[in-house]
């Protein structure tokens, strides 16, 4: 029976299957990044295929758990696809008990649509930039905080120079340990994680600031 029908068999599972298989490629081209569900907020999971794709996706996997251990801690992502790649940043709310409030912390990844992943100097270097500059731009943004804050009598010059600010203050002991790259509108950004402990009331200085953890590289 089965060599009887077989040609019709086979001409209906090519009008079924490829269709199917055309509009799963579809799915996961045009939305790479899905969620997944956790107590501390959803997570990125990185659909398309690749020799990096298992790594970064344990790699997110690992973030959640580390950060996500207190049921406070609040974890958001968004996504970003510029042309072949996508940008990931990871947005975590972490309660901190000590100060029984909130420290505000970013991860970023960039990975192409074949799964390769792109580190800080690869990414960079794509929108025409080196680390160096970048360092640079996001110290000179430190520097404004400082100088504001001195001026608006938070900080005392003689007390706390400019590195004892970001040690002490900021929480930064290694500008490129703190940032992350990532393309929102086909623009390079900076995201820095700001710790805003604090200093002499200064927690309410940055809170009247827009974003004053983000740095936008025209």
């Amino acid at each position: 029976m089965f060599e009887k029908y077989k040609k019709e068999i086979i001409i209906i599972l090519i009008i079924v299957i490829i269709p199917l298989i055309l509009i799963g490629l579809y799915s996961v081209f045009k939305n790479p990044v899905s969620s997944k569900s956790t107590k501390n907020g959803d997570m990125p999971y990185i659909n398309v295929g690749g020799k990096d794709t298992k790594a970064i996706n344990e790699y997110i996997d690992n973030i959640y758990k580390t950060y996500g251990t207190n049921k406070l801690t609040k974890i958001s992502y968004k996504t970003s696809i510029n042309n072949n790649i996508v940008s990931v940043l990871i947005d975590i709310n972490l309660y901190n008990e000590d100060i029984k409030d909130y420290t505000k912390k970013f991860i970023g990844f960039n990975v192409k649509k074949d799964g390769t992943f792109l580190d800080k100097e690869e990414l960079a270097s794509i929108y025409g930039y080196s680390l160096v500059e970048i360092i640079d731009r996001v110290e000179n943004k430190l520097k404004a905080f400082y100088e504001d804050e001195t001026i608006k009598g938070y900080i005392e010059k003689e007390e706390c120079d400019f590195n004892c600010y970001l040690s002490y203050a900021r929480g930064i002991n290694n500008i490129l340990d703190e940032i992350s790259l990532v393309i929102e509108n086909n623009k390079l950004v900076v995201y820095i994680n700001l710790s805003k402990d604090d200093i002499n009331g200064d927690k309410a200085y940055f809170e009247s600031l827009e974003e004053p953890y983000k740095l936008i590289l025209e």
